[in-house]
């Protein structure tokens, strides 16, 4: 199965040039590591404390390590600030060290507890407070950044093709568009991209299928959402179609056979790819050999 990326809950502060992405992971042992960093637009800025309030309800810390490191009043938006339950320094207020504009923090599963929080959902409604100084290219602005973040879940494991299957090539169909209507050299309306010389052993594509589409989409700018299936063929075993988005290739909708197909879409599908043998060169628009992908 695919190594599919985990959930996360993100949060983008931004306030007087200043730009700062957070993001948190959930680790095995419950805990939660939140990582920082100035984003490649911010200004610069030297990052001093990093604040979270759960459940945006307010609490009983504003400041840490010094005074001048807090997040009394308001942020610099102008909305008010009430308070948060943990924070934690960050770097120096001032002085002529290095700037801190990145790092991590990971919190236990003990103290996230304490304030009701079992999963990144929950996470997501925590405000998340930075306090900045240094900032600008004159160095003498300071900021205070907050605000809520936005639960992102990871992709949902799929199981479209066989765990066990000795493949040999793959091709891959793509709803052609506007945009890459000039990879079409039949003009059939799709795009088939053909990968030989896959020599694993038996394989399960599942695990593949990410590295492929990425690479594709870097390459020739289709993306997943236009994918409608994959055609495996493998040594002496039959060649299949798999419509995308299930395991079962007779059991879901097809795309659409091309024009003048007198059968169904799904006869179209089942029985155009060779019981056995390769497709026809013909309607496949672009080649690769399998060793230009990262696996």
């Amino acid at each position: 199965m695919t190594d599919y990326s985990t959930d996360m809950t993100k949060w983008t502060l931004a306030g007087g040039g200043v730009i700062v992405n957070v993001t948190a992971k959930m680790n095995a042992d419950g805990s939660v590591t939140l990582s920082y960093a100035l984003d490649e637009n911010s200004t610069q800025a030297d990052l001093n404390g990093l604040f979270i309030d759960f459940g945006n309800n307010g609490g009983s810390i504003s400041s840490i390590g010094s005074k001048a490191n807090n997040m009394n009043g308001s942020d610099t938006d102008g909305d008010a600030l009430n308070g948060f339950d943990m924070a934690t320094v960050l770097g120096s207020v001032g002085g002529s060290d290095a700037d801190h504009t990145s790092g991590t923090w990971t919190i236990s599963a003990a103290d996230l507890q304490k304030f009701g929080v079992t999963s990144l959902e929950q996470l997501a409604t925590a405000e998340i407070g930075i306090r900045a100084t240094s900032v600008g290219i004159d160095r003498e602005g300071s900021v205070k950044l907050a605000d809520t973040g936005e639960y992102c879940p990871g992709k949902t494991p799929t199981d479209d093709y066989p765990a066990e299957f000795p493949l040999s090539n793959a091709t891959l169909i793509f709803q052609s568009t506007d945009e890459t209507a000039s990879l079409d050299k039949n003009g059939d309306g799709y795009i088939a991209v053909k990968i030989d010389g896959w020599d694993l052993g038996k394989l399960d594509f599942d695990d593949y299928e990410d590295a492929v589409l990425a690479k594709l989409a870097d390459d020739l700018g289709v993306s997943e959402e236009e994918l409608l299936g994959v055609i495996l063929k493998g040594g002496n075993d039959s060649t299949l179609f798999y419509a995308n988005g299930d395991d079962n290739p007779d059991a879901d909708a097809f795309p659409s056979a091309p024009s003048g197909w007198s059968s169904t879409d799904a006869d179209y599908w089942l029985d155009y790819p060779p019981k056995q043998g390769n497709i026809d060169a013909s309607v496949v628009d672009v080649n690769y050999d399998v060793d230009v992908f990262m696996f």
